[in-house]
């Protein structure tokens, strides 16, 4: 139940965490009821109350909730006559502006969000996914990781635009598989992909989870190919946890030999939804030009602003990057302010 517990507030405080299923909770703790909506006759289901206090953030983020609302009932509509208003209000998701500088690569300012909705009409596995990543990531199961680094973007990042469908397949709590297709937007040209992922939850005890995940997956671009993750959590303490995180794909195209990426952190839980976390990390791949890229160590502050309507994350770091064989390795700071607007029922 501890790890379960910290994971959690990881999750609060850093996005994700490592799946837990594996780990029963205790028989006394109720599971939450799903909520149900009732609206007047003649009222739109996702409007929200609007409160008298509300700040501009909670106003946009009150839009984006009714927005993404109405899009899931109209969307779910297509497949059947029954609307579901509860599930077309639990869509959730997150929008990111982040400012990086480091010495290597100077300014570099994105903005990425992605949302996900239920569409209850089709069997209740169906999901639908939306998102503005790194080029490639999502396409090849690679934005989902809890690395540190991954806040900082890649020498020859490209943000693109992702669109589709996800099917949950039957699962149990230590195997779960689904399927997820969709298109590609970026620059003038649009590309399509499809994956199978497969979960793992090898071991789990109350200090300690091992979690495994192989991705294949094919699109227009890259080809066929595979990504591997392998993740162990140790549960040090009440508030702290130790995470090793290796992510490594192999493409047909894109990729020189292996793409991969190791890091051991270390998450910190102070109060009232704080955290801190410190990370030592390596990446690099096989066959290019340098196959070890850049290696270092960061620290990431993240903490609650507005109550929860929006997340800070400040960063620093320093690595030693090198891309080029004509290059020297040199040391690099690394600063990042992050600011993020969870909205849905994960950022309630």
């Amino acid at each position: 139940r501890r790890l379960c517990r910290l994971c959690s507030e990881q999750r609060a405080a850093f996005g994700r965490c490592p799946r837990p299923e594996a780990i029963e909770p205790e028989p006394d703790i109720p599971p939450l009821p799903k909520p149900q909506y009732n609206p007047e006759p003649g009222a739109d289901p996702c409007d929200q109350l609007r409160r008298d206090e509300e700040t501009t953030v909670g106003r946009a983020r009150r839009h984006v909730e009714e927005t993404t609302c109405s899009a899931s009932l109209w969307i779910d509509g297509l497949f059947g006559d029954k609307a579901d208003v509860a599930a077309a209000r639990s869509a959730y998701g997150k929008i990111q502006l982040a400012t990086f500088w480091s010495q290597h690569d100077g300014l570099n300012v994105r903005l990425r969000g992605n949302a996900r909705l239920q569409l209850p009409n089709m069997e209740d596995r169906f999901s639908l996914f939306v998102g503005k990543e790194a080029q490639g990531d999502i396409a090849q199961d690679r934005s989902q990781d809890l690395s540190l680094s991954q806040r900082f973007p890649q020498f020859d990042d490209r943000d693109e635009t992702v669109a589709g469908l996800g099917y949950s397949l039957p699962s149990s709590q230590r195997f779960r598989k689904d399927f997820r297709a969709g298109i590609r937007f970026g620059g003038v040209d649009s590309r399509l992909f499809a994956q199978t992922r497969f979960d793992y939850n090898a071991y789990a005890d109350p200090r300690n989870l091992l979690f495994l995940r192989g991705t294949p997956f094919v699109d227009t671009m890259d080809g066929a190919g595979f990504t591997t993750r392998f993740e162990y959590a140790h549960l040090l303490s009440d508030s702290r946890l130790l995470r090793l995180g290796n992510v490594a794909t192999v493409a047909q195209r894109g990729h020189e030999g292996v793409d991969w990426r190791s890091a051991l952190t270390h998450y910190q839980r102070l109060r009232k939804l704080r955290g801190v976390a410190y990370e030592l990390f390596v990446r690099g791949q096989t066959d290019a030009e340098v196959p070890l890229q850049e290696y270092g160590a960061q620290t990431v502050y993240r903490r609650p602003i507005l109550g929860r309507e929006l997340i800070g994350e400040y960063s620093l770091g320093y690595s030693w990057p090198r891309i080029r064989d004509d290059e020297q390795r040199e040391g690099s700071v690394r600063l990042g302010v992050n600011l993020e607007m969870p909205f849905g029922r994960e950022g309630r």
